[in-house]
């Protein structure tokens, strides 16, 4: 059979990704190995992990601190200002304007984004309005602007756990085109890509729901919670011990009938009231009989465990530290992949703001590609005068890290050129003013008259 003959323009091949809708239409990812992380349970599981680990809270509040705190700007197109440099500055103006115009704040949209971190991706509903003043009329959101032109309305989180479905492409490509979202409030929706900010910082195989941070540390959760709960119960056990009832052997013989069956189940249920603290008081046979000094076969005792409590804090610090690793290792990684390992390996502070800097700038770049783009579609502005947003200066640099940085280059033999910018950004760095250029004008033929003079 002659193979049908096809050009370098079509595509052929596909991603590889399994999934439960055979490569086209409704169905969800098939491609996770580990029951416990399989379809909603994963986001479920996840969600325990952010609120129970001290550890992984922390690293939470700690990366998503660093990340909210640089300011975000907005950048006119350099291409732009080379063609129209008004028409490039007022689609710059328009594109900082919608930013703050929303129903929610920039700062809880980023935050929304934060999700994808630990989940692996998350799904932004972008909802669009007219931008007529603040009494647009009834129903219509409102805005600061009264210009008639589109500005967002709001672009708000869709619970991971609330993604039913994805839609893939007919065309077998693995693209996705939508998502199915279960609502509580009525019967399921469908979402289609083009009103989606899809957030994701992996693109193994174009999965729509890649594996976030908290993959890779799951099995040391899971070990390390079971260790607990072992110390845990041997703690109560070697505190308290175990409860044991002692009876005489014939009743617990066939001829002990009844009374001995209700003899048996009172001493346990005694036993059992004890081990858990709600034995009040009882009666039962003396242990030895006064009489003849024979022992009646009847006593509570208590056995003691003669566990090693502390055996079980090895295991637990290690898979702890096992997960703190995990996440670090994936935060240093960010900043290597961008900066280098000698770079990022300098400092632990410094490796805070590459990563986060590395973070920042992916965000960044999916936002541009995706909401800005499709909002700048919606008005007159040329492409060319397209502007973009992004994150502004993470940390600036401690003067003792400047100093130290110059004095290394210098050092090594590097040629460092202190032209009139560079002296001007290392007094701004220091803290130190500006020169006044005007001053410094003024002073230069005073300067030469008395230098001529002297000579």
């Amino acid at each position: 059979m002659p193979r049908e003959q096809r050009t370098m323009f079509d595509e052929l091949g596909a991603t590889g990704l399994r999934n439960t809708a055979g490569g086209r239409g409704r169905g969800s990812v098939d491609d996770e190995w580990n029951p416990r992380l399989k379809g909603k349970k994963r986001y479920k599981y996840q969600r325990e992990i952010l609120d129970t680990s001290p550890i992984v809270g922390g690293m939470r509040e700690y990366i998503e601190t660093l990340m909210s705190r640089p300011e975000t700007e907005t950048e006119p197109n350099p291409e732009g200002m080379k063609v129209s440099p008004s028409v490039t500055l007022e689609a710059a103006d328009y594109l900082d304007s919608v930013r703050d115009d929303m129903a929610h704040t920039w700062r809880a949209m980023l935050h929304d984004c934060f999700t994808a971190i630990w989940h692996g991706h998350a799904e932004l509903e972008i909802v669009l309005k007219r931008r007529l003043g603040p009494n647009p009329g009834p129903g219509l959101p409102t805005s600061r602007h009264n210009d008639g032109r589109v500005g967002w309305h709001k672009i708000v989180l869709r619970s991971q756990d609330t993604i039913e479905d994805w839609e893939w492409s007919e065309d077998g490509s693995g693209d996705v085109v939508g998502v199915y979202q279960e609502r509580q409030d009525g019967p399921e929706v469908f979402i289609s890509m083009n009103k989606l900010f899809h957030v994701r910082f992996r693109y193994d195989r174009n999965n729509p729901e890649p594996s976030g941070a908290l993959r890779a540390i799951e099995r040391s959760y899971r070990f390390g919670n079971r260790i607990e709960d072992f110390e845990g119960i041997a703690i109560q056990r070697d505190a308290g011990g175990t409860m044991v009832a002692k009876m005489p052997v014939s009743v617990f013989s066939a001829k002990a009938g009844t009374a001995g069956a209700l003899t048996r189940a009172t001493m346990i249920e005694m036993a059992q009231l004890a081990g858990t603290d709600e034995f009040r008081g009882g009666g039962f046979p003396h242990a030895t009989d006064p009489a003849t000094g024979q022992a009646s076969g009847y006593d509570l005792e208590t056995l003691s465990s003669t566990q090693n409590i502390a055996a079980f804090d090895r295991p637990i610090v290690r898979h702890q530290t096992r997960m703190g690793i995990g996440l670090l290792l994936q935060w240093l990684f960010m900043a290597v992949e961008n900066q280098g390992a000698m770079a990022a390996i300098s400092a632990a502070q410094d490796v805070s703001q590459m990563a986060v800097g590395a973070k920042l700038a992916a965000l960044f770049e999916q936002i541009n590609r995706g909401p800005v783009r499709s909002l700048y579609r919606l008005t007159s502005f040329p492409e060319w005068a397209w502007a973009s947003y992004k994150h502004g200066e993470i940390s600036p640099l401690s003067p003792e890290s400047l100093v130290q940085s110059v004095a290394t280059l210098v050092s090594a033999g590097m040629p460092v050129g202190f032209d009139q910018e560079i002296t001007n950004h290392l007094r701004q760095t220091l803290g130190l003013p500006l020169p006044d250029v005007g001053a410094r004008s003024a002073a230069q033929p005073a300067r030469a008259g008395l230098k001529r003079s002297l000579v």
